[in-house]
């Protein structure tokens, strides 16, 4: 594939409206609302793979770059957004909210409970140029092994912060980095496609069976744990939705993909994810029939 490669667009395109159906899902309390929730793991698999397929990645320039694409936006959107609820809707924001806020760690205010992406990316941004020299030129795959622990591990006391999703973004980057060095490129992701099924269907399938025919109490610290392995089982989700629809869009889409359309929701797709709870589960929601609804999308990491 010369060029960008807008199979990619799709896919983060489909990741956003996969988020925006979790959240709908959520306000008429469907659990569909669990399953729908790959969404944000894919737009940090997509990020991991694109950033991958870059070699080693020099830390000044790339914080230079990248961080204030994140900071920026999300900071104007607080601008515009913490006004709007103290004064027009009359929410009150408590000092810890606020700092939640400022950190982007997300709260249990409606329609802003999306928010905890903002910390998870720009943790996985502050470790990228540092990875990047693990797995370049050659992978160093004990050092990648205990990184991927380390952060499972330091996540678990941390709020508003889930391992697994940025490990999601390291596998990510160490995909990007084989992507780009192999000739066979769609060999390389149906080999991915056929580890992802059964990973996804052992784990996922442990999960259906312990939360919804077992009934298992998922507490304490096999419940802790047991939710920490399911996690990784939406990881594969994730890579089977990503991995099989790059692979379909190559066969037989690539050539009536709109091109000016997906550039468009390429740049914008940031933001949308930024405003759109306030018009799901947020007070100016567009679904009607209930009044305060409780934002619970913090609760299921959607």
């Amino acid at each position: 594939m010369k060029g960008k490669d807008y199979a990619i667009s799709v896919v983060r395109l489909i990741a956003f409206c996969m988020v925006v159906i979790c959240h709908i899902c959520n306000f008429y309390n469907n659990e569909l609302a669990y399953w729908f929730n790959c969404g944000v793991q894919m737009f940090l698999l997509i990020s991991g793979f694109l950033y991958g397929q870059r070699g080693i990645i020099p830390w000044k320039a790339f914080y230079k770059r990248n961080l204030p694409n994140i900071l920026i936006d999300y900071y104007l959107y607080l601008a515009i957004m913490i006004p709007i609820y103290l004064l027009v809707i009359h929410q009150s924001i408590s000092v810890s909210d606020y700092i939640n806020l400022l950190l982007g760690i997300g709260t249990d205010i409606p329609g802003m409970g999306h928010l905890w992406y903002i910390s998870t990316i720009l943790v996985c941004y502050l470790i990228t140029p540092f990875v990047s020299q693990m797995i370049y030129p050659k992978t160093k795959w004990i050092s990648l092994a205990v990184l991927l622990v380390f952060i499972e591990i330091l996540f678990i006391a941390l709020p508003g912060f889930t391992g697994a999703w940025i490990n999601c973004y390291i596998i990510g980057l160490l995909v990007g980095k084989y992507y780009s060095s192999t000739s066979n490129k769609d060999k390389l992701l149906a080999r991915i496609l056929i580890v992802s099924i059964p990973c996804a269907t052992i784990i996922c399938g442990i999960e259906v069976l312990l939360k919804y025919i077992v009934h298992y109490p998922m507490a304490g610290v096999i419940g802790r744990g047991m939710n920490t392995i399911f996690h990784y089982g939406h990881i594969a989700l994730a890579f089977i939705i990503f991995v099989g629809l790059v692979l379909l869009i190559h066969k037989y889409f690539a050539r009536s993909i709109e091109h000016k359309f997906l550039e468009l929701t390429d740049k914008y797709s940031y933001d949308a994810y930024l405003v759109h709870l306030f018009f799901v589960l947020g007070p100016y929601s567009f679904f009607i029939g209930r009044n305060n609804i409780p934002d619970i999308a913090g609760g299921v990491f959607c």
